[in-house]
């Protein structure tokens, strides 16, 4: 089991970063890796939608690419407090997101909790290593959404 987590503090009403968040279609618009986000059924997240993401994937192996350069990924929302928190879990049920919303000085308190189960297989074969070893390339580009995430809900 691997976990991540990461915040931020945005001048915003919680209500306005929260239906900000609930609409996959705003999420290329901070998500640097993410080319788009598409909702079944459309319209605001809800417990069961289920979101088609489109991300780009920059393999770790050095070479010739052997890999697409973008990856489908579906996740679907196993859970949902308006206004307070968004849970979503991928199709594998590898990967478990936690996106909370709370009242601040400034705003909203946003914060980002993942989980990844690496499967045995892959534990095995060292991809607990390479995650390890890639944290600090995916906490920085976790930060780097979160300012802009930011940066657009604050100009608003």
């Amino acid at each position: 089991m691997m976990a991540g987590s990461s915040s931020i503090d945005i001048k915003a009403p919680r209500e306005r970063v929260f239906a900000f968040m609930a609409d996959p279609s705003n999420w290329p618009r901070y998500d640097e890796q993410l080319v788009s986000a598409t909702a079944a059924p459309a319209g605001p997240l809800r417990q069961g939608s289920r979101v088609t993401e489109v991300r780009r994937y920059d393999s770790p192996v050095r070479g010739p690419r052997m890999l697409p350069s973008t990856v489908e990924v579906v996740t679907e929302v196993i859970g949902i407090e308006p206004g307070k928190s968004i849970l979503a879990r991928d199709s594998r049920r590898v990967v478990t997101s936690q996106t909370a919303f709370a009242d601040s000085v400034q705003g909203t308190a946003l914060s980002v909790d993942v989980r990844v189960k690496v499967p045995f297989h892959q534990a095995f074969l060292g991809a607990v290593l390479l995650f390890r070893s890639q944290r600090a390339a995916r906490r920085s580009r976790s930060e780097r959404n979160l300012a802009k995430l930011k940066e657009i809900l604050e100009q608003a």
